[in-house]
């Protein structure tokens, strides 16, 4: 898995694994809370993954940011598009 080969510390289990297949927008607080780890421990975690291109910062903000997980989103907007 990209992530464990990464050295990033997610826990265990393929749930917490997952957790951006869940919910695609996340901050740190959220991935803190949700893999049960603590907040330093999240910020590291998501700026590698940001890093590797995995998520982007879509906030715009130095405190309290926004992180997605576009090529997931744009797997699922595919063939949602409005034509005009």
């Amino acid at each position: 898995m990209l992530l464990k080969n990464q050295g990033l510390r997610w826990g265990n289990g393929r749930e917490k694994s997952q957790m951006l297949y869940r919910k695609p927008y996340v901050t740190i607080p959220y991935v803190a809370r949700e893999l049960r780890i603590s907040s330093p421990a999240a910020s590291k975690a998501v700026n590698n993954l940001a890093a590797l291109g995995i998520l982007i910062e879509v906030s715009g903000k130095k405190r309290d940011r926004v992180f997605l997980h576009e090529s997931y989103l744009s797997i699922i907007r595919e063939g949602t598009e409005l034509y005009r």
